[in-house]
């Protein structure tokens, strides 16, 4: 995903890579490490983005209020 400041997140299966020069260069996101990694990565603005982990049964959603560089965990349902 790009968000409209030019920041690319790339979900993978160990977590978010993120780079901020055009993917020239990538760096691990910080807090986004689940087991089996991420299905979806998406920003919704500049600075927000959320994240589904590849595994439902985890039962959460991954979120960045940064531009992708630290993610936090919200649990989903009971």
């Amino acid at each position: 995903a790009e968000s409209s400041s030019g920041t690319l997140v790339l979900a993978t299966s160990v977590g978010i890579q993120v780079s901020t020069d055009r993917g020239v260069t990538w760096t691990a996101a910080r807090g986004a490490r689940p087991a089996g990694g991420f299905a979806y990565v998406g920003m919704t603005t500049a600075t927000q983005g959320v994240a589904v982990p590849a595994d439902p049964s985890r039962r959460a959603i991954w979120f960045t209020h940064d531009g992708g560089s630290t993610w936090t965990v919200s649990r989903v349902g009971a």
